[in-house]
Order: structure tokens, then C-alpha cells, then sequence
């Protein structure tokens, strides 16, 4: 296993309209390229081995502003492919927004003829990694 602790700075992060920031808790994932971005293949799928992605992610709320909506992306049962799942909580106080996102992928190898499948799966994980939350200014 491989652990990174660390504080990030980032105060251009989110993107701004008005009284309002629009902020992507997936930190890590933010403007990534899908991982498949062919329509089509003409080799094997082959990962090398599998993976298990962890990221607990703590957001500091600007001050003055609250969570206006606080929807979650939506956890997917990859069946034997593996496990994606985003857990968003908010503390008591309002101030953190803390980030959980989990990522298994026990298959590592996959035939050509089911590119499609394997490209719709990660392409959705790469949909739910872009969701964005929306902050108001009070």
C-alpha cells in the first residue's frame, strides 16, 4: 500500500458565479481524461494487476459560504469487476466537508469483445468522479 498525507492549498479550486462556488470534491480526478477514450479495440485489456483507490479528502468551506446542494454520487456495483463508492459528509459545525471515495477493480484482464462494457463501466466512474457540489454564499 502506498499512503500520501498532505495539506493542499488551492484557493483558485473552485469555480465561481455570483454568490455561488461550484467545487469538485474529487480532487485528485479533477480534468482527467476518461481512461478509455477509443470507441473501439483491437487488443486485450490488461490492467497487470489489480487495483484499490482510497481517498479521504477533508474540505475546508470558504468562510461565509454553506453547502446548498449536498447530492452524492451514485455508488456503482461493478459485480466482478469491483466496487466504486462516494461517501460526502458534513460536519456538525458546517465548516468541513469531508470526502470518501473508494475504488476496486479485482478484474485486470479483459477480452477485446467486451471493450464496450469495460469503456461504459469506467466511463461512468469518470462521470461520478466530475460531480460538483454547489456552495452559497450566506
Amino acid at each position: 500500500p502506498f499512503t500520501v498525507n498532505c495539506i493542499i492549498h488551492a484557493p483558485l479550486f473552485a469555480d465561481k458565479l455570483e454568490n455561488r462556488l461550484f467545487i469538485q470534491p474529487a480532487i485528485f480526478h479533477k480534468n482527467r481524461d476518461p481512461v478509455f477514450v477509443a470507441k473501439e479495440r483491437i487488443n486485450i485489456i490488461d490492467f497487470k494487476y489489480p487495483s484499490f483507490e482510497k481517498d479521504e479528502i477533508v474540505i475546508q468551506l470558504p468562510e461565509g459560504f454553506t453547502i446548498e446542494e449536498g447530492s452524492v454520487p451514485t455508488p456503482l456495483d461493478l459485480k466482478e469487476l469491483g466496487t466504486y463508492d462516494v461517501r460526502i459528509f458534513l460536519n456538525k459545525g458546517g465548516s468541513t466537508l469531508n470526502y470518501h471515495r473508494k475504488l476496486e477493480i479485482k478484474t485486470y484482464l479483459f477480452p477485446q469483445k467486451i471493450y464496450s462494457s469495460v469503456k461504459s463501466i469506467f466511463d461512468k466512474i469518470h462521470d461520478e468522479d466530475r460531480h460538483v457540489l454547489t456552495l452559497k454564499k450566506n
